[in-house]
């Protein structure tokens, strides 16, 4: 889950506490684990309207988004379509 919580940041997204769910031999296992199944997803549309405010998770986003906003401003000239992009989606601020 470590790993999918970083990509997740990587692209610009906080993530919620998620769910693991060994099958193996246990066929039963998604039955028992459906009130927390329903209760994960209540959680996810909570989160979708409230978005919440992890400060650790939105450091690392905005330190993604500093270290991308330099690459763009390198290449300006040489990729303007992705930099105009940047400052249409207010990533980046345009540099005169």
């Amino acid at each position: 889950m470590a790993y999918l919580d970083h990509v997740i940041n990587y692209l610009g997204a906080i993530t919620i506490e998620g769910l693991f769910l060994p099958f193996e031999e246990d066929l039963d296992a998604i039955t028992r684990a459906e009130p927390a199944v329903r209760d994960l997803g209540r959680k996810l549309v909570q989160a979708i309207h409230e978005k919440p405010g992890n400060v650790q998770q939105k450091a690392i986003i905005r330190d993604n988004q500093l270290f991308f906003q330099s690459i763009i401003r390198e290449n300006k000239t040489t990729r303007p379509e992705e930099y105009q992009r940047w400052v249409r989606m207010g990533w980046i601020s345009e540099i005169r």
